[in-house]
């Protein structure tokens, strides 16, 4: 068998800046794998994996990663056909732009909600119709402009809180 190859000697410390900056949970335990290895080197994967929670070949996964790559890229280690929707992909990408489109279209209509509940304003169900149309881009039904409205606090006359 061949011998383990050793973590470089400034590895413990880069992970350790890794781990404060990681702000998801299941990342923070990939990195963790990484430093209990470059901490202690004698320790196996299995033992690494029962102090984790994470499986030992997705450990042994991780730290061959990191050996080759030096920053383990972990948008590749999803599993199945992960790393054709990571980040660092045109794919990834464009999914990205989508998602960052969405939310400035959510927060603009968000906005223009929040200005007629500000202002004490109930506009009738076709004006909202109107601007929702206008802003999502596509036909909407009466139903789903009411349902809307309630959903950002603007009732109707004669209409009850829920």
């Amino acid at each position: 068998m061949r011998p383990r190859k050793k973590f470089p000697a400034d590895a413990a410390a880069e992970l350790k800046l890794m781990l404060a900056k990681a702000d998801d949970l299941r990342e923070q335990w990939r990195i963790l794998a990484l430093l209990i290895r470059a901490a202690v080197p004698t320790a196996t994967g299995e033992q690494i994996a029962r102090i984790t929670g994470l499986k030992p070949n997705y450990v042994a996964k991780i730290h061959s990663q990191y050996l080759r790559h030096g920053v383990v890229p972990f948008a590749y280690l999803h599993g199945r056909g992960g790393h054709t929707h990571g980040v660092e992909t045109e794919k990834g990408r464009a999914r990205k732009m989508e998602k960052q489109k969405e939310k400035q279209k959510e927060a603009i209509r968000s906005a223009k909600f929040e200005k007629y509940v500000s202002e004490g304003m109930k506009r009738p169900v076709a004006r909202m119709k109107a601007i929702l149309e206008e802003t999502l881009g596509r036909t909407l039904d009466e139903a789903f402009v009411r349902s809307e409205m309630r959903r950002q606090g603007i009732y109707l006359a004669g209409e009850q809180m829920e």
